[in-house]
C-alpha cells in the first residue's frame, strides 16, 4: 500500500469522527476513491507528488467522462478538503489545491437581495394585527435559518427552542438544527405567546397557518413575500427561495465556513453549497469590471 493510500485511509477515519451524515460521508469516500484510482494510474504514490498540473489532468478526465459540473465541483471540493487535511497534519508543506477554483455553472443565476433590501423586507409588515405579526416572523425565520418554504410550512411549535434560540428543521433527507439571531427569537416568542393562539385551529401544532387556522401553502408564503416586496419597491424577481439564497450569500460574504453553511441549509452534497461561492465570486468580478477605472480599457 502506498503512502497516499495510507493517508487517504487516515482521512476516511477523520471524516468518520466528524459526525457527517451517511450520504455526505459516502460522497466523500466515492470522490476520494476516484481520485486515488487516478493517482495510481499516473504513478503518484506520495501526497507531495500531487501538483496543479496533475490535478488539472484529473479534472479534465472527469469532464471527458461527461460528469456534470456539480459532480465535478464536488470532486474538486473533496480533493481540496483532503489536501487541507494533509497540510494541517504537516504531511505536505504546501496546500497546492487551496486556490483551485470550482467550475462555474452557467445556469440562470438567482436574484439575491442585498442587506438593505432584506432589512426593508423584514420591516415591511407593520402594526399589531395577527397577520402582520405572523408575516414578520415568517419572513424573519426564512432569512434567519435559510430554510426552504416547504420546510417552513411544516414547522411545529415543538421544533422551536427559545431557551437556546434554535430551530429544528425536518426535511425529507434528514433533520438539522439551526440557530436564530436574538431579534428573530424575540419576535418569534411574541408571536407564539400572543398572536398565534388567535388563528391556530383544532389544537394544531403547526407554527404557521392561514388566517382561517388551516395549513399554510407554499403558494400562500410566496404571495406573502411578493406582497411585501412590492410594497417596499423591490423590483428584482422574487421567488420562494430568494431569502434562502440571500441567507447563504450573506453568510459567505461575512466569512462563514462553507461546510457550516452546507449543514445549515441541509445540503447533502457540498457542490450544492459551492454554487453560492461561485455566485459571490462572479458578483465581485462583475463589480470589478464595472467600477475599476483600468478594467474598462
Amino acid at each position: 500500500m502506498s503512502d497516499l493510500e495510507n493517508y487517504i485511509n487516515d482521512y476516511k477515519h477523520y471524516l468518520l469522527s466528524k459526525g457527517l451524515s451517511k450520504a455526505t460521508y459516502d460522497a466523500y469516500i466515492s470522490d476520494l476513491d476516484r481520485f486515488m484510482q487516478y493517482c495510481t494510474s499516473v504513478g503518484v504514490k506520495n501526497p507531495n507528488q500531487i501538483d496543479l498540473t496533475g490535478f488539472n489532468n484529473y479534472i479534465n478526465q472527469l469532464k471527458i467522462k461527461n460528469l456534470s459540473n456539480s459532480s465535478i465541483n464536488r470532486n474538486i471540493s473533496s480533493a481540496k478538503s483532503f489536501s487541507r487535511f494533509l497540510f494541517k497534519e504537516g504531511i505536505i508543506k504546501t496546500d497546492v489545491l487551496s486556490e483551485y477554483k470550482p467550475i462555474f455553472q452557467n445556469s440562470e443565476l438567482p436574484q439575491i437581495l442585498d442587506r438593505n433590501e432584506v432589512v426593508k423586507l423584514l420591516d415591511a409588515p407593520k402594526g399589531n394585527s395577527v397577520k402582520s405579526k405572523r408575516d414578520k416572523v415568517l419572513l424573519e425565520l426564512l432569512y434567519a435559518t435559510g430554510m426552504k418554504v416547504s420546510e417552513l410550512i411544516e414547522l411545529t411549535t415543538g421544533d422551536i427552542n427559545l431557551r437556546f434560540n434554535i430551530v429544528k428543521i425536518n426535511s425529507e433527507k434528514h433533520e438539522r438544527t439551526v440557530p436564530i439571531y436574538p431579534e428573530a427569537a424575540r419576535h418569534l416568542s411574541e408571536y407564539i405567546k400572543i398572536y398565534r393562539p388567535a388563528i391556530s385551529a383544532n389544537n394544531t401544532e403547526l407554527l404557521f397557518t392561514n388566517l382561517n387556522g388551516n395549513r399554510l401553502s407554499r403558494q400562500g408564503v410566496w404571495k406573502i413575500i411578493k406582497q411585501y416586496a412590492g410594497k417596499i419597491g423591490i423590483e428584482k424577481t422574487i421567488t420562494p427561495h430568494t431569502l434562502r439564497h440571500s441567507f447563504a450569500v450573506h453568510l459567505l460574504e461575512n466569512g462563514a465556513d462553507i461546510n457550516d453553511i452546507k449543514e445549515m441549509m441541509g445540503h447533502l452534497d457540498i457542490s450544492s453549497t459551492m454554487f453560492y461561492s461561485n455566485l459571490l465570486k462572479n458578483k465581485f468580478s462583475r463589480g470589478y469590471a464595472i467600477y475599476h477605472p483600468l478594467a474598462k480599457k
